[in-house]
């Protein structure tokens, strides 16, 4: 998959292949396990195919004298191996209040994101891996801010924005910064582009290419694609549009278009130009949440009027609306959040914008084509164990056999909220 996720208690679920016969079921968890520096922990993002990466962001101790600034919230990634790892500042940085806030996790373990510093009004970008530390990327000029969304495979190209103030009608442009080798300083390259405004939202696998956005407005973007740093051209769609995900190798790009106010899912070829994908009738394109990598399946949400429902699509048999466990109209607010390599397992969060007494809560799910939809608070129930009132499912791996979901399972207050589940399949 390709995805960036956000916030949550994280469960990773692996499914073994076998038989359709029965649900899947519960074997095991571990959780994601903090140090005593650090406190109350969130697990907002994670790598399920380069080994079992989580990161967020936490509390953290930086003197061990067992005070926690709470103006500060430092990263950290956790892995297996090497159990979680604060993102570790400096003092005047440190008290400088500010929260760092993950956008992606690359193969190499490299997390970027962007770091909110609240006093300041200010943001910056940021990059951190095991060898070279924390690194803020470089941006023009003092006021200027700047923001991180993605990253290469091995860590050494990060894409993303940089402003010349803070505010909303300070233009945004389009940049990567890249590295000579892991523990070398970004540079940054500023991308060439037509109009005023831009955005850099993915990158492929090697970092060469780069889809976005551009147009002489913030609310008048056009699809872009940059290979080398050099702008190339996405055939033009609708009234606006934007490319939003590269395929891993860089040929194809997926995004959305605008007609008149509906929204399509659009997908560029290689040589740019565009095939156009519409939603079901009566329904417009709500949010692109994640692709493959090959952007031949893609997940995300639709909208009926004013109800969002989950959606998969994908090559070879379009666009698939997915059941809400029978609320359909009460669940409005739903979405599916990251879908499997071979687009038959999506997973997501079934939502309503309002919940009164009795009412059902927001549900974490896994759908699995062919078997259908099911509630990871009821696959935990079935298989004996507590349910962890798990609200959210926000990853899965490529091969299927992971998920994450987000939820509240019994853990201390240096404990992520977070854990790696085994489920198998009958």
């Amino acid at each position: 998959m390709i995805g960036r996720v956000t916030q949550g208690f994280l469960i990773s679920v692996i499914l073994t292949t076998g038989a359709v016969a029965a649900p899947p079921t519960v074997t095991g968890f571990r959780l994601i396990s903090g140090r005593v520096d650090t406190r109350f922990p969130a697990a907002t993002n994670a790598n399920l195919d380069a080994g079992d990466l989580v990161a967020g962001n936490t509390y953290w101790d930086n003197d061990g004298d067992g005070i926690f600034f709470v103006e500060t919230r430092v990263g950290f990634l956790w892995s297996s191996a090497g159990g979680m790892r604060p993102f570790e500042e400096s003092a005047d940085v440190y008290f400088d209040d500010n929260r760092q806030f993950v956008s992606d996790i690359s193969d190499s373990g490299v997390v970027v994101g962007t770091d909110l510093f609240l006093k300041r009004f200010t943001a910056e970008p940021f990059a951190w891996s095991a060898s070279g530390g924390l690194q803020f990327l470089q941006l023009p000029g003092q006021r200027f801010t700047g923001s991180a969304a993605a990253v290469s495979a091995d860590g050494l190209v990060v894409v993303g924005a940089i402003r010349s103030g803070f505010t909303s009608s300070d233009p945004s442009r389009a940049s990567r910064w890249i590295a000579k080798n892991p523990r070398a300083r970004y540079r940054l390259q500023q991308l060439p582009t037509p109009g005023l405004w831009s955005n850099a939202w993915d990158a492929s696998a090697n970092g060469a290419v780069v889809v976005g956005d551009s147009g002489p407005a913030e609310t008048q973007p056009s699809a872009a694609r940059w290979i080398g740093g050099a702008l190339t051209v996405l055939q033009a769609v609708g009234d606006t549009s934007s490319a939003r995900f590269t395929s891993s190798d860089g040929a194809s790009a997926i995004g959305w278009a605008d007609f008149s106010g509906h929204r399509v899912l659009v997908r560029w070829g290689s040589d740019g130009s565009a095939s156009v994908f519409a939603p079901p009738s009566g329904t417009t394109l709500e949010d692109i949440s994640a692709i493959n990598p090959s952007a031949s399946a893609v997940a995300g949400s639709v909208a009926t009027a004013e109800n969002l429902a989950p959606f998969v699509w994908t090559e070879s048999d379009g666009f698939v609306v997915l059941p809400e466990l029978g609320f359909e109209s009460y669940y409005d607010r739903s979405v599916a959040y990251d879908v499997s390599d071979d687009g038959n397992v999506v997973v997501g969060s079934l939502q309503a914008s309002i919940q009164g007494p009795g009412d059902p809560g927001p549900v974490g799910f896994v759908w699995i084509r062919g078997e259908g939809l099911f509630s990871v608070n009821d696959l935990f129930t079935a298989s004996g164990l507590d349910p962890w009132s798990v609200f959210d499912v926000r990853s899965v791996s490529g091969d299927g056999t992971h998920f994450l979901a987000t939820g509240d399972p019994p853990r201390t207050a240096s404990d992520a909220n977070s854990a790696i589940v085994t489920i198998a399949r009958p």
